[in-house]
């Protein structure tokens, strides 16, 4: 026994555990010194003699050298290549981009490790009158490799597709700075690149729709007057055309009449000066009747109350927006009854010979909600209580989604309708009930 009281160690009498220890020990040392050795005679700096690239796809491996700036021959250490790697990161047209190295002597191959983007987003040139978007498209292709018209939705892109474009502004003597627009500034969605030369007077002096015929061509140019006349801008005809022209094709039956493209030049008229000829082409499709409407799933109303509501007889015109409605007005009626999540999922067919068209919908009623708690906030509690008094759908009650509107419209004075900032329901899904929060400033 040793004096702290525990057990004496003993070293085995065999060779053989020391002798492993002792090699095992010799590699990791030797190991160590070979790794020091070629971490101390590496190069300082190499001859570029190869440039290779993985995870390609959209692009050659000739593009992807070319955007690095490097060349074959030159001298180059890691700083370089770092460098290198960063341009191609800041091009936007990859999500990831790595590279590793190989040298004999003096003689370097890099290779690029990259991850492609994808190119799914529009890219839009909004006001550039003196070129066709094919001319547009194949400059900046000179300069961003296998540019179609689309881009990926994030990254630098834009900003090099900018410079492209304000080289050629210049080019042509033409006065104006390239400024770049998420389509949401101009039209409240996401989905496109816009480029907008800043500045410009281009006045619409003339508004044409080549193919139309189910809808005379005056009244599609009487429902763009406030537009024409203004200043030329392709995202906001393409959206107003999208958004507001095709709910007349759709109230006469044209229910897949699809917007196609613009066209503008520029117009030699005194009268107008700097003005542009727009021309909005539409595939209009064919007109169609209504064969028939059928319902499924439906549980709270039944398929007579949902055709009645709906409004809509087989053999009359297949009118889209009066679905649309006829569809407000049921959902309506559904949230009446506390069933506030309810939706339609359509499926509509068309007989192309006979030209009538015929909708399945299945509804998917949801849970029924009841009415939770009811607060008016930001005001003093005397005018909160009389308001709590006023508000006749009580705690329990099946909700009813357009009670609020009466009780905003009949039960609350004209001065604090003046004062209200906000309203908020909030439902629990948990306990099916929707708390109602009106706020006061």
């Amino acid at each position: 026994m040793t004096p702290g009281g525990g057990k004496q160690l003993k070293i085995s009498k065999q060779p053989y555990p020391m002798v492993i220890w002792l090699a095992i020990t010799f590699l990791f040392v030797c190991t160590l010194t070979t790794d020091a050795q070629q971490s101390a005679t590496q190069p300082q700096e190499w001859k570029l003699t190869k440039i290779a690239a993985t995870g390609l796809s959209r692009y050659t491996v000739e593009q992807v050298a070319k955007l690095t700036n490097l060349t074959l021959g030159q001298k180059v250490d890691l700083a370089i290549l770092d460098a290198a790697t960063l341009r191609l990161r800041d091009t936007g047209l990859f999500n990831q981009v790595t590279y590793g190295y190989r040298y004999q002597n003096d003689q370097l191959t890099v290779t690029f490790k990259i991850e492609e983007a994808v190119w799914d987003t529009p890219v839009i040139f909004d006001n550039f009158v003196w070129f066709t978007d094919e001319e547009l498209i194949k400059a900046i292709a000179q300069t961003v490799p296998s540019f179609d018209g689309t881009a990926p939705k994030s990254g630098n892109l834009t900003s090099l597709i900018a410079q492209t474009l304000e080289q050629l502004l210049s080019a042509r003597q033409i006065a104006g700075a390239v400024e770049y627009l998420s389509s949401s500034e101009l039209t409240g969605n996401h989905f496109e690149h816009v480029f907008v030369v800043k500045n410009l007077n281009l006045p619409v002096c003339a508004l044409h729709f080549p193919k139309a015929s189910g809808i005379k061509e005056n009244v599609l140019i009487n429902a763009v007057k406030t537009t024409s006349g203004g200043q030329y801008s392709k995202s906001a005809l393409s959206d107003f055309a999208r958004n507001h022209l095709f709910q007349l094709y759709r109230e006469q039956g044209y229910l897949k009449a699809r917007f196609q493209s613009i066209d503008a030049r520029l117009l030699a008229d005194a009268n107008c000066k700097n003005g542009v000829d727009v021309s909005i082409l539409i595939d209009e499709g064919a007109s169609y009747t209504l064969d028939k409407i059928e319902w499924s799933d439906n549980l709270t109303l039944s398929t007579k109350e949902l055709d009645s509501l709906l409004a809509m007889k087989p053999g009359e015109v297949a009118n889209g927006v009066k679905f649309d409605n006829g569809l407000k007005t049921i959902k309506a009626a559904y949230g009446k009854k506390g069933f506030i999540r309810a939706q339609f999922n359509i499926a509509t067919t068309f007989d192309e010979e006979s030209k009538r068209a015929a909708s399945h919908i299945t509804v998917k009623e949801g849970a029924q909600y009841h009415m939770g708690l009811i607060s008016f906030n930001g005001l003093p509690m005397g005018e909160a209580e009389k308001l709590q008094k006023r508000w006749r759908l009580k705690t329990g009650e099946i909700f009813d989604t357009t009670y609020l509107d009466d009780f905003l419209n009949k039960d609350l004075d004209p001065k604090l309708n003046a004062r209200l900032a906000g309203i908020r329901a909030i439902p629990s899904e948990q306990n099916l009930t929707v708390d109602v929060q009106i706020i006061f400033k």
